[in-house]
């Protein structure tokens, strides 16, 4: 029995979250965190919070886990119900998904998800770059071909 195992304690309890529902998530009050019990435990779990701002709230889905004997919470985006605009409830749940395969892989989902963003911002500056020196090239080749017809014309 547990409380065997703990003389002079409570017995150990393990407590596990509902399923998240899109009525309770839009029944969320400011300040509010819920907790996803849809998705299984272990590397991560999946948490809706509802923060308030200037402009009213905002519902965000939350990602939470452990690194090095530390909490750490990832915003992975925006709840929506229809998933426009946002993560609906099942989008955020493959999303958790995704993280706890890392987690579970060895890597860390932040530093992962801070990797992706640098190759993005890396592709997105190639890509102006190729852009400008196409256009350079294209002028220096209108501008040679001017000048080489000029001198043609004498």
């Amino acid at each position: 029995m547990d409380s065997d195992k703990n003389p002079g304690h409570a017995p150990l309890r393990r407590t596990t979250t509902k399923p998240l529902t899109a009525v309770a998530i839009a029944g969320m009050r400011p300040g509010a965190v819920l907790a996803d019990g849809g998705i299984p435990p272990g590397a991560g779990r999946l948490k809706v919070r509802k923060r308030p701002t200037a402009a009213g709230a905002v519902t965000e889905w939350l990602f939470q886990y452990f690194r090095d004997s530390r909490s750490v919470r990832l915003s992975i985006g925006r709840y929506s119900a229809t998933g426009t605009g946002g993560l609906s409830l099942a989008m955020a749940r493959e999303r958790a998904g995704e993280l706890q395969a890392l987690i579970r892989a060895g890597t860390d989902p932040a530093t992962a998800i801070e990797l992706g963003r640098q190759k993005t911002r890396d592709a997105q500056h190639a890509a102006a770059q190729a852009s400008r020196e196409a256009r350079q090239k294209t002028l220096a080749a209108l501008l040679v071909a001017y000048v080489d017809d000029l001198r043609a014309r004498g």
